[in-house]
């Protein structure tokens, strides 16, 4: 799932496929199928992961006017069906009125605009078993934090941050390697929005560990690096950071 088109065709597809054996329950239990989400998540929680999924077609959409030659009829024929079929779904009603509302033909559409996003802007790609560790590495170090030796302002940061970067792992079926991208650029920028908290925490225990998160994360999202290129990427980061330091020293 290399493209918001790919992830998009993935979620449909499992609409489909439970499409006969919870057709008859209520709309947000199937869904709680499709996102494999425990009945114990709320039902707001599953709504909100519902507006996300017609929010990629957007995502989509804005993807291939980047490429002039790809034409939006054949390219992007089927939003209007498939708007169709998010516009007349009610949560009071059966799951299988949205469910047959996605026609074989339309999955081949988006399987067709997947094809040609994944050729020309292919993004990052992180198998599940290296999510789950980033997943557990994110939620053991929020549980350290309380209990750590900081300040308050230092206790919010690293909970803010951490929280970001666990949704943006529990967010990857949807959002996929963008939304891991955008929250390492979140952290990294703090050496420079929040420089005094970033610098004052970041030779702390728990800090080494957050930034050798952040750096793991990061060489996941560029695989193809040689060992060269990731060192010089250090490199770099240690060359801003000392860059910060003198400019609050100034």
């Amino acid at each position: 799932m290399n493209n918001p088109a790919a992830r998009l065709l993935q979620i449909l597809t499992l609409c489909k496929k439970h499409e006969k054996e919870s057709g008859t329950r209520p709309m947000l239990m199937g869904w709680r199928k499709v996102f494999r989400m425990a009945e114990s998540v709320s039902d707001f929680a599953v709504m909100e992961q519902i507006g996300r999924v017609y929010a990629m077609v957007g995502e989509v959409s804005d993807l291939v006017g980047r490429f002039k030659d790809l034409d939006p009829q054949l390219y992007l024929g089927w939003r209007e069906e498939l708007g169709e079929a998010f516009l007349n779904l009610s949560f009071r009603s059966e799951f299988g009125t949205f469910a047959s509302r996605l026609p074989r033909t339309m999955l081949v559409n988006v399987e067709f605009c997947s094809n040609a996003l994944s050729e020309r802007c292919p993004e990052p790609m992180v198998d599940s078993d290296k999510l789950a560790e980033l997943g557990t590495l994110a939620t053991d170090l929020i549980k350290q934090v309380p209990e750590a030796d900081l300040d308050e302002a230092g206790q919010r940061y690293f909970m803010d941050y951490l929280t970001l970067i666990r949704r943006s792992v529990t967010d990857y079926p949807l959002s996929g390697a963008p939304a891991l991208q955008g929250a390492i650029d979140a952290c990294t920028g703090t050496l420079v929005t929040q420089r005094q908290v970033s610098l004052a925490t970041r030779e702390t225990p728990i800090g080494k560990k957050f930034w050798s998160l952040i750096n793991k994360i990061s060489r996941l999202l560029a695989p193809a690096e040689s060992e060269d290129d990731h060192q010089q990427g250090k490199d770099g980061q240690r060359i801003a950071f000392k860059a910060v330091v003198r400019q609050k020293a100034a």
